[in-house]
Order: structure tokens, then C-alpha cells, then sequence
């Protein structure tokens, strides 16, 4: 695997840990329906920074 995929990996799933663990520290003090939203949120970033990621990548191979 390409070194800078392994590298994207790596750091979307210690994002994906450290928001698991906000979420589960504060998860009585925010209505349920923030974590929905906070979570759409972020997968919508995701999917369009990862997107803009992998076509640099394509796009410079």
C-alpha cells in the first residue's frame, strides 16, 4: 500500500477514536441529536477531503 494512503488512514482512525471518546465523556451533558448531527457533519468533511486527497494523489501518479 502507498505510504500516503496508510498515512490517511492512520489519521482518520485516530480522528475517529478521539471523537468516540469526546462523545462518550460528554454524552449526558448534549442532547442525543447533536451526536447525529456532529456525525453527519463530519463524514461530509471527510468524504470531501479524502475525495480531494485521493485525486491529488491520481492526479500527480
Amino acid at each position: 500500500m502507498n505510504p500516503a494512503y496508510q498515512l490517511m488512514l492512520i489519521s482518520w482512525a485516530a480522528v475517529a477514536v478521539w471523537v468516540a471518546a469526546v462523545i462518550f465523556m460528554n454524552r449526558k451533558v448534549h442532547p442525543k441529536a447533536l451526536f447525529a448531527l456532529f456525525m453527519v457533519e463530519l463524514w461530509e468533511r471527510f468524504s470531501y477531503y479524502g475525495m480531494r486527497a485521493i485525486l491529488m494523489l491520481y492526479m500527480t501518479s
